[in-house]
């Protein structure tokens, strides 16, 4: 799998819930700040990844 790097501006709160816009393409799966992204299918996906505060980011996934 990829592994996935977040950039937050500011202070994060542990721990982080991850997930992906579709799953037919690719899962991901983590703890904390680190998750490792499985590709399943060719089409772009989008990563999020939510603390516990609820301070959210997006990842695109290019697949060909």
């Amino acid at each position: 799998g990829q592994r996935c790097h977040a950039a937050f501006s500011g202070d994060l709160a542990l721990p982080l819930t991850w997930s992906v816009f579709d799953s037919s393409l690719g899962d991901i799966s983590g703890t904390d700040s680190n998750a490792v992204y499985v590709r399943s299918a060719s089409g772009d996906n989008v990563v999020y990844v939510e603390d516990q505060y609820g301070h959210k980011g997006e990842a695109r996934v290019h697949q060909p």
